[in-house]
């Protein structure tokens, strides 16, 4: 599927995480808070390219808490391949991007070591259908009411 055919969700920037594509429009208004909805769906696992600001927002802050080195990031141009790179190791962290502690420079290192393992088997689970409504009643919830993961709220 071609990126451009990938919307992302909420209004946000393309190669944000979360994105839809619609494979049939459906006809009538635009559903509105408190409206019923019925969604058919596949969910599959997708390539994603990080950027910087995806390691930043993602990665560095919001599972290591260490958005205090994000201008390193931002100047050493630390994005999802580098991440995942073998050189991205405890030496490149203090090194390279100055981190003066060395129990961070050692948690980020490890960090990107595991994300590296996990990326490796996602890679080959990359397409593959991890949640579907095929074979299935239609999804249906009302909008606004919380009840559903915040992407099918936005979508």
């Amino acid at each position: 599927v071609p990126q451009s055919a990938w919307v992302p969700l909420g209004g946000g920037k393309a190669g944000d995480a979360v994105c839809k594509r619609t494979l049939e429009a459906g006809s009538g208004e635009v559903a509105q808070k408190g409206a019923e909805v019925e969604v058919e769906y596949v969910g599959t696992l997708a390539e994603k390219d990080w950027t910087v600001d995806d390691v930043l927002e993602c990665w560095l802050d919001a599972l290591q808490g260490m958005d205090m080195y994000a201008e390193a990031f931002v100047k050493n141009n630390i994005d999802g391949r580098k991440l995942l790179s073998d050189a991205f190791n405890e030496e490149f962290v203090t090194q390279t991007l100055g981190v003066p502690n060395k129990l961070h420079s050692k948690k980020l290192a490890s960090a990107a070591k595991k994300l590296q393992a996990h990326s490796a088997v996602q890679r080959e689970s990359e397409g593959s259908v991890f949640d579907t409504s095929e074979g299935k009643d239609p999804l249906k919830f009302t909008l606004g009411q919380g009840k559903v993961i915040k992407g099918w709220e936005i979508g």
